[in-house]
């Protein structure tokens, strides 16, 4: 059964394989439109919590973000008071939002790039007017490519992941960067560098990219320090 909600968790997936992940992230790109909403209807959530026009679901992010542009432009800021029995109704929820989207569209929401995924019929991401949309697509072809390009074969694709817009792509070297030895002296953890990138379509987080260390054997990693955006 449908259940009601004002927005669904997106999905988690997890890829080994360069050829795997080309082919999901190519199959989103043919279902998705960024575009400003036509009219308050592709916005606005009917009583099965899906868009009047579209019939699309929010996903938390998407939700979290045309929330944050209405609330506080319509309420100003409140303080809220925590109180042990709070009253809940989905319908009232749903009055609420409407109400907002109905009296800031033109104002807060017009302008906005909206991520719609036709396949899943959901609303993804909200990107602001001066937020440039980039897809996860090119933005692995254009980190596979470039580490290519400055390693050559001496880099590996090592893993990704992708958990609704967000995707996490790591890079390992072949060659290991140095070899831990217990005290035992019979075994050793041989310690690669690679390289860490992160990157989100629904526009609630930047292009990240940090150096990584990996012990693969046993998948266990760390990061150094993010790169600055300037840099």
């Amino acid at each position: 059964m449908d259940v009601p909600k004002l927005y669904v968790s997106p999905e988690a997936h997890e890829f080994a394989g360069k050829a795997a992940l080309d082919e999901w992230l190519r199959g989103v790109d043919d279902n998705t439109l960024v575009r400003p909403p036509a009219s308050s209807d592709e916005v606005t959530l009917n009583k099965e919590g899906r868009t009047v026009d579209g019939n699309h679901r929010y996903t938390v992010n998407s939700f979290d973000a045309v929330c944050r542009a209405l609330v506080p432009n319509l309420a100003g800021e409140n303080q809220r008071s925590r109180r042990k029995n709070e009253f809940c109704s989905f319908e009232d929820a749903l009055l609420v939002f409407n109400t907002l989207v109905a009296a800031r569209f033109d104002a807060e929401l017009a302008q906005c790039q909206f991520v719609f995924n036709e396949r899943e019929k959901i609303i993804e991401g909200v990107l602001g007017p001066k937020t440039k949309y980039l897809d996860n697509s090119l933005f692995f072809q254009l980190v596979d490519e470039t580490l290519i390009s400055a390693f050559g074969n001496d880099v590996e694709f090592y893993e990704a992941h992708l958990a609704g817009r967000r995707m996490l792509l790591r890079y390992c070297r072949k060659k290991p960067l140095c070899e831990v030895r217990p005290k035992d002296g019979h075994s050793f953890h041989a310690i690669h560098r690679g390289y860490h990138f992160s990157n989100s379509e629904s526009g609630d987080a930047s292009v990240r990219a940090a150096p990584l260390y990996v012990e693969p054997v046993s998948g266990a990693s760390c990061l150094g320090s993010f790169s600055k955006s300037k840099t």
